[in-house]
């Protein structure tokens, strides 16, 4: 049966129609497009400047354990792709994905993005745009670093050259050191196989291994 709102297929074709826009153009280029996008965004560009990493930054959450239920517990530093924000209203999805940010809201989580994360959900409905609005999280400096791992999954065959932005999700994850990756994207990012693969090429290269789930694996059940 077909989905009213398949939040992969949202990610998947706002992917190619970003790779459509920015051919031809250099990282660089298309980092300062990205830029000049959020700024003329009146729903995403407050949250953007907002959230950039700047240790002035008052809004940025805290690094000290945080109160959860009746003890305080290590605050999990999560990256999080566009297809879980999209999750929130795609209705296999949305009870877990809305789960997952009911507990970033309890403090159980940090979210960190990357600008080419908020690059996706510029191009995403509207109302994914608004519920992005009211979430805190960070967005992650680009940085050469992060390109130069990105390049290495695609050289090693791990991704194609049309999935060039969710292995620049996976590296920007990987130098972040996050704690999980959390994605709805099973074709290529949570994979057993792609998995493997993107941690055998982080440990080579000096960085360690990502842990990588879908939000139905990192929310809290009761008994």
């Amino acid at each position: 049966m077909k989905k009213d709102f398949d939040c992969v297929e949202m990610k998947n074709e706002i992917q190619r129609k970003l790779r459509a826009e920015y051919a031809g153009l250099s990282d660089k280029e298309r980092l300062d497009r990205i830029e000049k996008k959020m700024r003329a965004n009146p729903l995403l560009g407050p949250v953007y400047f907002r959230s950039l990493t700047d240790p002035e930054n008052p809004d940025r959450v805290r690094e000290e354990p945080a109160e959860y239920g009746t003890k305080k517990i290590h605050k999990k530093k999560v990256f999080v792709d566009t297809s879980v924000f999209g999750g929130c209203f795609d209705r296999e999805f949305e009870k877990e994905s809305r789960w997952f940010f009911d507990e970033v809201a309890t403090g159980r989580f940090e979210v960190v993005v990357s600008k080419i994360v908020m690059d996706e959900i510029d191009d995403a409905p509207e109302h994914v745009q608004s519920f992005v609005d009211g979430l805190n999280f960070r967005v992650l400096d680009p940085s050469d670093e992060a390109t130069r791992l990105r390049d290495a999954y695609i050289d090693e065959g791990i991704l194609g050259k049309s999935s060039l932005d969710d292995a620049e999700h996976i590296a920007s994850a990987s130098i972040e050191a996050v704690d999980l990756m959390v994605s709805w994207n099973f074709k290529h990012i949570v994979h057993f196989d792609k998995i493997r693969a993107y941690n055998a090429i982080n440990v080579l290269r000096g960085y360690r291994a990502i842990d990588i789930r879908c939000p139905s694996e990192v929310i809290t059940y009761e008994d």
